[in-house]
């Protein structure tokens, strides 16, 4: 669902550059980065020892984040300063409230549910 719209204003512009595949990069980037960013949080803020997966998690995150800065240096380089900034921040901000969701285990809460009304 997050690349639709990458993939949509590429066809609506008829044409395609590099930041778009830079964007797509670094979209996917963000998204595989959360799931390594998750263990290596419940491993400092939950768990008491330290549990095997979070060397490979640790090695996954710097990984993912190398991907993610070389994309965000390409689109630096095609797109203003400040909608780079935007971007960013937008994308911080919601990575770091899935991260405090899935730490605490509320992807399962009442208020990340549907009202009853609406099934």
């Amino acid at each position: 669902m997050l690349f639709t719209p990458i993939v949509c204003a590429a066809i609506l512009a008829r044409e395609w550059h590099w930041a778009e595949v830079a964007t797509l990069t670094a979209a996917f980037a963000a998204l595989a980065a959360k799931d390594p960013m998750v263990i290596l949080a419940r491993q400092r803020l939950v768990w008491k020892q330290r549990h095997p997966e979070t060397s490979a998690a640790a090695r996954w995150f710097v990984g993912w984040m190398v991907v993610l800065i070389l994309s965000g240096l390409v689109l630096l380089t095609a797109w203003p300063i400040r909608a780079c900034l935007l971007m960013g921040f937008g994308v911080a901000v919601f990575s770091t409230l899935a991260i405090v969701v899935n730490v605490k285990n509320r992807q399962r809460s009442i208020f990340f549910r549907y009202p009853a009304r609406w099934h």
